[in-house]
């Protein structure tokens, strides 16, 4: 079996990603059991679409943040990889990018909202007994507001680096790309090199945009919650928007989360080959 390591700073970078979506998406389940009416009117002793708030609903955002900026330095890498790879290689060790990597789990993984949320007792008028749901502290919507803040500025902030380098990076492999065609012998290599470049700038530019389709309607949605409509939130009158929104929203990460796998499937013949010799079953033998 082909196992690539770690002597590669972007396989840290991708093992990294790969946990983010990982939590990300298992958070997503848990959230959608929580809103299946089978469950929520089970005999359970709390109110399972306040409760996934708290352990589902802001789990996932705070995976999401670590997915989007991995994602931004996945990017900026490859960017910096093809402008200066000598000094790159030397700066970003393998060390380094797990280092990075800690880092972005560390301060992007932290939810002030949990210091104002509580889950307490009340008492269900329609289903005539005592549950735990969710209670806010006196403090909790201004602090709710600062962690919906950081979150915009995570994703926005992301979102533009993701956009720059991926310009920049096009860009240089299109010009490096020409040179080619031009100095190199002979028209073989010229055209090899070429299918190489322009394999390289689609996989990159598709992960790219579908990260940005994906990611950028939420951040827009988060915005809205803090400077237009206060009461658009999970205890407010516009609750039911709320759910629809998040849900729609919701579907888009997981979905960016899930086809990435299937990006690198079919653009990288390295993936694919360590994909099969990994989980396929039947192998060819050799006389």
């Amino acid at each position: 079996m082909t196992f690539q390591g770690f002597s590669e700073s972007v396989n840290i970078s991708l093992l990294g990603l790969a946990v983010a979506d990982l939590g990300s998406l298992l958070s997503l389940v848990w959230m959608s059991i929580c809103f299946n009416p089978l469950f929520h009117y089970s005999d359970i002793s709390f109110e399972s679409i306040d409760i996934q708030y708290i352990t589902a609903g802001w789990p996932h955002v705070c995976f999401a943040r670590i997915t989007s900026w991995i994602t931004a330095f996945i990017t900026l890498e490859r960017c910096l990889c093809i402008a200066t790879p000598h000094r790159v290689k030397q700066f970003l060790t393998p060390k380094r990018t797990l280092t990075i990597i800690l880092l972005i789990y560390l301060f992007l993984g932290v939810a002030p909202v949990y210091y104002a949320l509580r889950i307490g007792p009340h008492f269900n008028v329609n289903r005539k007994k005592t549950l735990d749901w969710l209670v806010y502290a006196d403090y909790g919507t201004t602090v709710e507001n600062v962690s919906f803040s950081i979150t915009v500025f995570a994703q926005l902030s992301s979102c533009a680096c993701v956009i720059t380098c991926t310009v920049v990076l096009i860009i240089n492999l299109t010009r490096m790309s020409k040179w080619r065609k031009t100095n190199l012998e002979p028209s073989s290599a010229k055209q090899m090199m070429s299918s190489r470049d322009k394999r390289v700038v689609l996989m990159i530019a598709s992960i790219s945009c579908i990260f940005i389709a994906c990611f950028l309607p939420s951040a827009i949605n988060l915005i809205m919650m803090l400077h237009f409509s206060p009461n658009y939130s999970i205890v407010g009158p516009y609750q039911n928007s709320f759910h629809v929104s998040w849900s729609i929203l919701n579907t888009l990460e997981a979905t960016n989360s899930s086809v990435s796998v299937l990006v690198y499937y079919k653009m990288s013949s390295k993936f694919r080959f360590v994909f099969r010799e990994t989980f396929c079953t039947t192998r060819s033998t050799g006389n």
